[in-house]
């Protein structure tokens, strides 16, 4: 759920405290201060926007072409042998086999 910022409005016109409160986007805003009753006002402030961490950059750096240009290599496992092949890269073997046990 999203979180809003509200401030305590006092009759004298002075400012309160700010307060964060946690509601869904479809709920009315709340009237008063959560604790003391306060009249509160909502402040608008700009959105916080994850953009470091999301599935496309992480898709797009995990791609075979990014990773071969930065000079790794990538392995992915054959399920039915259990042994690991290359998919990226230029260094490194193209094979590596599980060992038995």
């Amino acid at each position: 759920m999203p979180v809003y910022l509200y401030q305590v409005e006092r009759t004298d016109g002075s400012k309160g405290e700010v307060v964060e409160i946690e509601r869904p986007m479809d709920a009315p805003d709340p009237q008063g201060h959560p604790e003391t009753g306060e009249p509160i006002v909502r402040l608008y402030t700009a959105p916080h926007l994850g953009t470091r961490y999301t599935q496309g950059r992480t898709k797009r750096l995990l791609d075979d072409k990014n990773i071969e240009d930065k000079g790794f290599a990538k392995y992915v496992r054959d399920k039915s042998t259990g042994d690991y092949y290359k998919a990226a890269g230029v260094q490194g073997p193209d094979l590596i086999k599980r060992e038995s046990l």
